[in-house]
């Protein structure tokens, strides 16, 4: 017995694509040593989820981001005049603790 074909294609709309690229942040901001760059990702990160539930209707993953975004600007701010911390962990790439920013 054969499976029945499917009713419809299988596409990504907008939505399904900035679920994905939000996701991706995530991923990468795991590899990030520097807490500068880190923040950088992490800010990117909460506007690709504010626009991906926004577009999807998904009010506490908004919410949660729309909350997040402002601490990671203050702390990116603070790293950037020199009172942020580096890693406390060796960065896996290179073995080398991140130097503070």
């Amino acid at each position: 017995m054969a499976w029945p074909a499917p009713t419809r294609e299988l596409t990504m709309n907008d939505t399904d694509a900035m679920g994905y690229l939000a996701s991706l942040l995530v991923l990468a901001s795991f590899s990030m040593c520097d807490m500068v760059a880190l923040r950088v990702l992490a800010i990117a990160n909460n506007l690709a989820f504010i626009g991906y539930a926004a577009l999807a209707h998904i009010h506490p993953v908004l919410l949660l981001h729309a909350l997040l975004l402002p601490m990671n600007a203050w702390h990116l701010l603070a790293a950037l005049r020199g009172r942020g911390l580096a890693c406390s962990t060796p960065c896996p790439e290179t073995g080398r603790q991140a130097e503070p920013s």
